[in-house]
């Protein structure tokens, strides 16, 4: 769906997650037109948890950016 109809993705990714590697979220980054990656340091499976205000501005900044 994202693909097929252009839509701007986010993925951010804990660089610390001990659930799902980070070179998972960077395959899924290439696999996708228009997507963006963002590792967060010193933070582990939960980035929207873990940095919550470091998180909502990564959002805010990537909607602004693709106005």
């Amino acid at each position: 769906v994202c693909i097929k109809n252009d839509v701007q993705v986010l993925v951010v990714h804990g660089a610390n997650d001990l659930l799902v590697p980070v070179t998972n979220s960077k395959r899924l980054v290439k696999s996708i037109p228009n997507a963006q990656l963002v590792v967060f340091d010193n933070c582990g499976h939960m980035p929207h948890e873990e940095q919550p205000d470091k998180f909502v501005d990564k959002v805010l900044e990537f909607i602004e950016s693709n106005r």
